[in-house]
């Protein structure tokens, strides 16, 4: 894991190697074991490194290709290197190393840019250099795991793991963005966002965008959307379950195995969930030293009760990280700075200590449980989903008012999962403006997936796939920011292609029976957990509320008040609705305490300061 920077100067000047050097020392948190820079003509890369795998100058970057055909500056695991370098030495390449960077360097030299990030299993962001077509690459894998930061104009582009690598080129200023911002205060507009600053974009999820002088192309090299066939779905109804299930379990223990393999000391880092637990339990069979974290930040949220149960059935070492309120509301802003957006959930500061802890401990690589519920249907959005199309799809539904009303809401919106319940005038406002392009999308998958069964067990297939965008991404983007910030690499298996192939083409009725998501799935967890932890209802990664209440007295004279345009008389009448809602009080502050740092430019222990007295 590392993290990477650069810059392509489409006017044909040449690059600075130097410049390319500060960029990625931007970036020093994300790879504290080496950095390197390289230039040549119009193009500059820079690379700081996590050495995980094949610790050796060998394995450093920026990596040259012998043969001359490029160079490549990369950030990430692929995980099925070994077949692929396999496949590479039946070609006649001879490696020097044993780490997946050389695999990825030869693969996209000899198979094509395109070919190549097809093929990796794995979660990747890199820049590859083509010295014979002259053309830079900017590459990300098809769930977006690994960030990349573009930042384009005419005469040059430069890109890099965070925007904070892109101020370190000469005359780029990163203005915040404050429509983002606006959006990002809404908590259920949940979905993937470029940075909150203006001019910088993101390659999407699955992207890969060709940097030339002539221009930038933005393509795709995988779509999720378009790798899901529905047929598949209709088929695999027929699959016996016994069947299904040891499919399920061997490919799970399979991905699993392949995301202990490294040259430095694993965790796996757990809830009283599920998820993270099934992890840590194959994990723990293939790498006998594993040792568990788990967050404590008190209160009835805490799950410490939970994840130690499962520890002593596994007998597994747990070690609790207590979070308790001085502690978060002093990690809040630096959450805040170190994401470089505003967190919309108090675990985004959890996880930010969580990993600081296992770093202090000398822990490099976490393993976590991210992606299940997106890709079985663990959230409750996916019974609300087939229950509202079920119901309203029956013919005596159309006989009642309530029928009628609910049919006509599907038929605006396919699959609205996130019902407003409260403040009905101001989301009726906002709506259409913020949720266009999910209203179109959702019409669109509802098309292609026709063939699935009947209208409610089509509208959860095709929210599964939207599901990787509208929530995993973000929650990715939180994953690689928190734990980067500490120096480790979090590995998410569930967000391999293998398991998300296979997921998101089961049958719905194996991923929701009743009002149990993840059915099939919690089959085979239960073969390994405690039937009190597998069919527990799905709590999330909670975090004691208590914890920033009061905080929203740091609105007022604040910086969103004048970024917002409020009037004294309505910062009034704000205020104290905000501070008596904590769902909105977190978002609200966390814009607050954006505005504060990066267009403001108040420090980060100012703020700490600051909302600790205000806790007072």
């Amino acid at each position: 894991m590392c993290g990477i920077a650069g810059y392509f100067r489409r006017d044909g000047a040449p690059a600075a190697r130097d410049v390319a050097a500060r960029m990625a020392a931007a970036l020093a948190h994300r790879g504290p074991d080496g950095s390197g820079a390289w230039a040549d003509g119009p193009v500059a890369l820079g690379h700081v490194r996590l050495a995980i795998r094949d610790r050796s100058e060998a394995a450093a970057e920026p990596m040259v290709a012998p043969d001359g055909a490029g160079v490549l500056v990369y950030n990430g695991e692929v995980y099925n290197d070994g077949e692929l370098r396999d496949a590479l030495r039946r070609d006649g390449v001879v490696f020097r190393s044993h780490g997946d960077a050389e695999v990825v360097m030869h693969a996209v030299a000899r198979w094509g840019v395109v070919e190549a990030a097809r093929r990796f299993d794995g979660m990747f962001a890199f820049a590859w250099w083509d010295a014979r077509a002259r053309a830079l690459w900017l590459v990300r894998d098809r769930f977006g795991t690994k960030p990349l930061h573009v930042w384009v104009r005419p005469e040059v582009v430069a890109f890099g793991s965070e925007a904070r690598a892109l101020r370190a080129l000469p005359g780029v200023v990163l203005a915040v963005d404050r429509y983002e911002l606006a959006r990002r205060a809404v908590p259920w507009v949940g979905t993937a966002r470029p940075p909150p600053f203006l001019g910088v974009d993101d390659v999407p999820a699955g992207g890969a965008w060709r940097v030339a002088a002539d221009g930038v192309t933005r393509a795709l090299h995988t779509d999720v959307v378009e790798a899901v066939d529905p047929r598949r779905i209709v088929e695999g109804a027929r699959e016996p379950l016994a069947d299904a299930q040891a499919r399920l379990r061997r490919t799970v223990e399979e991905v699993v195995h392949a995301h202990v393999v490294s040259d430095v000391p694993v965790a796996a880092f757990t809830s009283g969930g599920v998820d993270s637990n099934l992890v840590a339990a194959i994990a723990r069979e293939a790498r006998p030293d594993l040792v568990a974290y788990t967050m404590d930040s008190g209160g009835p949220e805490s799950e410490l009760a939970a994840a130690t149960l499962v520890a002593r059935h596994l007998d597994l070492p747990l070690r609790p990280v207590h979070v308790d309120r001085a502690a978060f509301l002093r990690a809040w802003p630096e959450s805040v700075e170190r994401e470089e957006l505003p967190p919309l959930h108090e675990s985004h500061v959890a996880a930010l200590l969580l990993a600081r802890a296992a770093r202090a401990d000398g822990i490099a690589v976490a393993l976590t449980g991210e992606g299940a519920d997106e890709i079985f249907g663990g959230y409750d959005f996916f019974y609300r989903t087939h229950r509202q199309w079920a119901h309203a799809t029956r013919p005596w539904s159309r006989l009642t008012h309530a029928g009628r009303t609910r049919r006509r809401e599907l038929d605006r919106v396919p699959f609205r999962y996130q019902a407003v319940r409260n403040e009905r005038e101001t989301h009726a406002r906002l709506e259409p403006i913020l949720t266009a392009d999910d209203d179109s999308r959702a019409r669109r998958l509802m098309a292609r997936f026709a063939p699935v069964g009947s209208l409610a067990e089509r509208a959860v297939a095709a929210n599964a796939v939207d599901a990787m965008r509208r929530y995993l991404t973000p929650i990715l983007m939180r994953h690689d920011r928190t734990t980067m910030a500490s120096s480790i690499e979090a590995r998410v298996p569930f967000v391999s292609n293998r398991i998300a192939d296979l997921g998101l083409h089961l049958p719905v009725r194996w991923r929701l029976r009743g009002r149990v998501g993840k059915w099939l799935y919690k089959r085979v967890a239960a073969e390994r957990l405690p039937a009190s932890i597998v069919w527990a209802p799905k709590k999330g990664f909670p975090v004691n509320l208590e914890h920033h209440r009061g905080a929203s007295a740091l609105l007022r004279d604040g910086w969103a008040p004048e970024a917002f345009g409020w009037s004294r008389a309505t910062v009034d009448e704000l205020v104290p609705r905000i501070e008596a809602d904590p769902v909105r009080r977190f978002p609200m502050v966390s814009v607050e305490l954006f505005g504060r740092i990066f267009e403001r430019g108040e420090r980060v222990a100012d703020l700490s300061e600051r909302l600790l007295a205000l806790a007072r």
